[in-house]
């Protein structure tokens, strides 16, 4: 489909109907908890999302883990791709090593999380998640964090995986992206996932780059994803949050690698018209600037969870305790919503306390 008929149609255009892919309760879980490496947290908190309360315990996953992702059918919620601490026989050192645990949840109860299968190799780690209600995918992520390598399994990912939400199983290669790249955010309209920012490790370089575009995949298909658009003109952008409804994407916060200046992690909300290639607009502001948000969203609130501030010495500390929320049809700043009623992520004082780089989804 061209841009002009994109514009003119708008999201799905000669597609089917999007999928049942939210619902009334948001779920969010995992993360770094605390200030300091090697405290991946195992907890999920849930609330709902048309209301405005503190989070309540949903149960436990089925180990403690960061920067994992989640998808929904509507009844079932499925938690996958992580990263966990400890020694990497590789590099004979502690590391965050990616792991490929997929886990499930049914919405209606609470309890602790079941396994559900494994994702195909293990860079599941800052991969971003989108779901039609069928299927839910993983696209993008990395093995090990800190580390790149020429040619083996340390660098940046560009694959895409799909499970079959209502069954159990392992992942199933679905396409690629056109690029490697991790701390990528995910987001849905029903029918499509949108992969958009982060960054990509370099053989040899020792660092990391960033991108900033937004790749597009038709989520009921086998083929690669095609570029959307862009999230922001000159904005390093990764380790944001993101969520979609029928018609609308947002993209929230961000920080810029290797800094712990203040002006490097972002206020900012953003959003695209889903389907629509482009330049994101400026739909508001956050109560405060983070990165690395929870997000769970129903088709006409979404609510940004916890997230990395710049209190702390440097850019993965600490997290935070907040929740925000939006009207996605509208544009203005996030309200507040409530606390994270986390009952173990406590740090030296009340700026460094909360979660960062959980997952999100909603269901009823």
């Amino acid at each position: 489909m061209s841009p002009i008929q994109q514009l003119l149609l708008g999201v799905g255009a000669g597609d089917p109907a999007p999928g049942v892919y939210t619902g009334t309760r948001g779920v969010v879980g995992g993360g770094q908890q605390g200030t300091s490496d090697g405290y991946g947290a195992d907890q999920m908190l849930y609330f709902t999302i048309q209301t405005t309360a503190n989070s309540v315990d949903f149960g436990d996953l089925s180990k403690g883990r960061t920067v994992g992702g989640g998808c929904s059918n509507g009844s079932r919620g499925c938690w996958y791709g992580d990263a966990t601490y400890g020694f990497n026989s590789t590099f004979q050192t502690s590391k965050y090593t990616g792991g490929n645990t997929i886990d499930y949840i049914t919405f209606a109860s609470t309890g602790n999380a079941t396994d559900f299968g494994n994702l195909s190799g293990n860079k599941g780690a800052s991969a971003a998640n989108a779901s039609n209600g069928i299927r839910g995918t993983k696209a993008g992520g990395h093995w090990v964090l800190g580390n790149w390598s020429p040619t083996g399994p340390y660098t940046s990912s560009d694959d895409i995986q799909y499970i079959t939400i209502a069954t159990t199983g392992n992942a199933t290669a679905l396409g690629t992206l056109a690029d490697i790249r991790h701390q990528i955010r995910g987001a849905s309209d029903g029918i499509y996932g949108y992969y958009g920012g982060g960054a990509y490790y370099l053989p040899y370089q020792g660092g990391a780059s960033t991108r900033q575009n937004v790749y597009q995949h038709n989520i009921a298909t086998e083929a690669n994803a095609s570029s959307e658009g862009y999230i922001a003109s000159g904005i390093q952008d990764w380790g944001g949050g993101g969520c979609g409804n029928n018609d609308r994407l947002l993209w929230w916060g961000g920080v810029q690698p290797w800094s712990v200046e203040q002006q490097t992690y972002s206020l900012k909300i953003r959003y695209h018209t889903a389907n629509v290639v482009g330049w994101a607009s400026d739909f508001g502001e956050l109560t405060y600037r983070r990165g690395r948000i929870g997000v769970a969203n129903d088709l006409t609130r979404a609510v940004g969870c916890g997230g990395q501030n710049p209190a702390g010495s440097y850019d993965r500390n600490p997290a935070g305790l907040k929740m925000d929320y939006v009207t996605i049809a509208t544009t203005g700043n996030a309200s507040t919503f409530g606390t994270l009623a986390s009952n173990n992520w406590q740090g030296s004082s009340a700026s460094e306390q909360g979660q960062a780089s959980m997952g999100g989804m909603s269901g009823t």
